[in-house]
C-alpha cells in the first residue's frame, strides 16, 4: 500500500488469499482481519493504481461479501465491514454507472453509521461516505433529494471533524446545488471552501489533488454565471497545480479531464489556437489514462467533443467543421446509448453536420445529415434545435444536395421545406436552381416572385436578391431561350415590369 506502482502485483495475490483453502481454518477475530487488509489493498489500488486493473471492482465486492458471511456479532466489527461493502459497492456503481450499486451502497452505510457511537472519531468518516452515496445518486439517477441528504450528511461529517476530504465533499455538493437551484450564494460559498482548503492543506495531504481538480471545475462554472476571466486564470493555475502532484488513478484521470476543460475554455475567450490545442490534449490524455468502459473515460470523451463546439462557433472554417463532425461522431459511436452526455452531443452533431455536409459538396454526406435530421425527435427541452430550425436545415440540405445532384425533385422538397420555414432567401435560391436546371417558364415566374421577400432585399443575407438575378443571366448567356422557346431576357424583363413598380436598372 506504501508502493502505488506494486498495487496491480498485490491484486491477485488477494485473490488467491481469498480463495485459498487455509483462510478457513481462521478463527473469526483473525478471519475478519485478514478481510479487512484485503479490503483495503484493493480499495488502494482503485484510488491509486498508476494503472487499470482487470476484475478489480467484482474482487471488492466478493471480499466484503465474503467479510459479512455470517454477519459478525460485534457491533464494531459489523460496522468497519458494513463500511468496506459500502466502499466495494460505491466505487463498482461509479465505474459501471449501476444505480442499484449505489442504493445497495447507501444502505450498508447507513448499517456503518448506525453502529457508530455519537463519541468516537469513526463518525465523520461514516457520514461523509453516506453523503457520498448519496450525492453519487444524485449525479445518476438525477434525484433532487438525494443532494438534499448529501449536503446534510456532509454538513454534519464537517462539524465533527476537520478533514480535507469533508469539506471538498461539502463543496463539490454545493457547486451541484448551485447546478440545480441557480443560487448564486452556493456557488460562492463553495469557491471560499476550496481556496480556504488549498491555502491550509500541504501538498503531503493525498486529498489535496482531487480537491484542486473540484475546484477548477468550479471555478470555471462560476466563470459561466459571471465571465470574470480571472475566475478562469485561477482554474487552469490550481488544476496545473493538481496534476504537478502526480495524482494517480481516478484522481489522475478526474484532474486531467478538468484541466483540459478549462484550457479549450480560456482558449476560446483568449482566441488562442495553441491552447485549444492544449487543451484537446490533456482531455485526449484523460481518456487514455481512464479505465475502459468507465464512466470517468466516457465523461473525458463527452469533454473532449463538446470542447469543440465554442471553437467552432468562433471559428467556422471547412477545416474545423469536419474535424468537429469526424469528433461527435467518433463519440457518439463510442459511448453507450443510454449515456445522457449523448443528448448534447447529438444535438450539437444536428447543428453541425449540414454544415459541414453542404461545405463538402458531397451527395453522401448530404444524405447523412438530411437522414440524421429527419430521425430527430425533440426531448421537450428548451435546447436547440427546435422543429423550425430542423426545416431550415433540412431546406438548405435539399437544396444542396438538389444542385449537386441536378435533382428536380431534391429541390422541389427544397423549396416546400422553405416554404414552411418561412426562410425566403432559401426559397429563393432553390426556385433559382430549379429554373437554373429546368428552364421553365413558371420556374422562372416563381424564382422571380423571391424577390419581393424582405430577406432577400437585405444586403446583409448570404442569399439575396444579388445572387436571383446574376444566376439568371448566367442562364441566359448559356440558354438564350426558355425551355417553351421564348427569349429568356426579354421574359424576365417583362415579369419583373410587372411585379416591381420601380425597376430600376434591372433592365439592363
Amino acid at each position: 500500500m506504501r508502493a502505488p506502482d506494486t498495487l496491480p502485483e498485490a491484486v491477485p495475490l488477494c485473490a488467491r488469499l481469498l480463495d485459498h483453502p487455509a483462510r478457513l481454518i481462521l478463527v473469526p477475530d483473525s478471519h475478519a482481519q485478514v478481510l479487512i487488509l484485503v479490503g483495503n489493498v484493493l480499495r488502494a489500488a482503485h484510488l491509486f493504481a498508476p494503472r487499470p486493473v482487470p476484475g478489480l471492482h467484482e474482487l471488492r465486492v466478493r471480499v466484503a461479501t465474503t467479510s459479512l458471511t455470517p454477519p459478525p456479532l460485534d457491533p464494531g466489527q459489523s460496522a468497519l465491514l458494513s463500511d468496506l461493502m459500502g466502499h466495494a459497492l460505491s466505487d463498482r456503481g461509479e465505474h459501471t454507472g449501476a444505480t442499484d450499486d449505489l442504493r445497495m451502497a447507501a444502505e450498508f452505510y447507513e448499517r456503518a453509521l448506525a453502529g457508530t457511537p455519537e463519541d468516537v472519531p469513526e463518525r465523520a468518516e461514516r457520514l461523509n461516505n453516506l453523503g457520498a452515496a448519496h450525492r453519487d445518486i444524485h449525479h445518476l439517477a438525477e434525484e433532487a433529494a438525494e443532494l438534499d441528504r448529501a449536503i446534510e450528511r456532509f454538513e454534519q461529517a464537517v462539524a465533527l471533524g476537520d478533514h480535507t476530504l469533508y469539506a471538498n465533499n461539502l463543496a463539490v455538493s454545493l457547486r451541484d446545488r448551485f447546478h440545480r437551484d441557480r443560487e448564486p450564494a452556493d456557488l460562492d460559498r463553495a469557491v471560499d471552501m476550496f481556496e480556504r482548503l488549498t491555502r491550509v492543506a500541504t501538498d503531503a495531504d493525498h486529498d489535496l489533488p482531487r480537491v484542486l481538480a473540484d475546484y477548477s471545475s468550479t471555478l470555471r462554472l462560476r466563470y459561466d454565471l459571471r465571465s470574470a476571466v480571472a475566475d478562469l486564470d485561477r482554474a487552469v493555475a490550481v488544476g496545473e497545480r493538481a496534476i504537478a502532484l502526480g495524482p494517480r488513478g481516478v484522481v489522475r484521470v478526474q484532474a486531467l479531464t478538468e484541466l483540459g476543460e478549462v484550457l479549450a475554455t480560456r482558449a476560446v475567450v483568449r482566441d488562442d489556437e495553441a491552447e485549444f490545442r492544449r487543451g484537446l490534449a490533456t482531455l485526449e490524455q484523460a481518456r487514455a489514462t481512464a479505465e475502459p468502459g468507465s464512466r470517468l473515460r466516457d465523461l473525458a470523451v463527452y469533454k473532449h467533443a463538446l470542447a469543440h463546439g465554442p471553437w467552432l462557433t468562433a471559428h467556422e472554417t471547412p477545416a474545423n467543421l469536419a474535424a468537429t463532425v469526424a469528433v461527435l461522431r467518433a463519440a457518439l459511436a463510442e459511448l453507450p446509448a443510454p449515456m445522457p452526455y449523448r443528448r448534447g452531443l447529438s444535438r450539437l452533431l444536428l447543428m453541425t453536420e449540414p454544415g459541414y455536409a453542404r461545405s463538402s459538396g458531397d451527395p453522401g454526406e448530404m444524405t447523412r445529415a438530411i437522414a440524421r435530421l429527419e430521425a430527430y425527435e425533440p426531448d421537450g427541452s428548451d435546447e436547440p434545435p427546435s422543429p423550425a430550425e430542423v426545416r431550415v436545415l433540412l431546406a438548405g440540405l435539399y437544396i444542396d444536395r438538389g444542385i449537386a445532384s441536378s435533382s428536380p425533385a431534391d429541390l422541389g422538397t427544397g423549396i416546400r421545406l422553405a416554404t414552411e420555414a418561412a426562410d425566403g432567401p432559401a426559397l429563393a435560391r432553390g426556385r433559382t436552381e430549379r429554373f437554373a436546371l429546368t428552364r421553365a417558364p413558371d420556374d422562372l415566374e416563381r424564382a422571380l416572385d423571391s424577390l419581393a421577400h424582405p430577406d432577400v432585399l437585405a444586403e446583409s443575407r448570404p442569399y439575396g436578391w444579388t445572387h436571383v438575378v446574376d444566376l439568371i443571366i448566367d442562364v441566359a448567356r448559356r440558354h438564350p431561350t426558355l425551355a417553351d422557346g421564348r427569349d429568356l431576357v426579354a421574359t424576365a424583363i417583362g415579369l419583373v415590369r410587372g411585379r416591381l413598380e420601380t425597376p430600376g436598372s434591372l433592365d439592363e
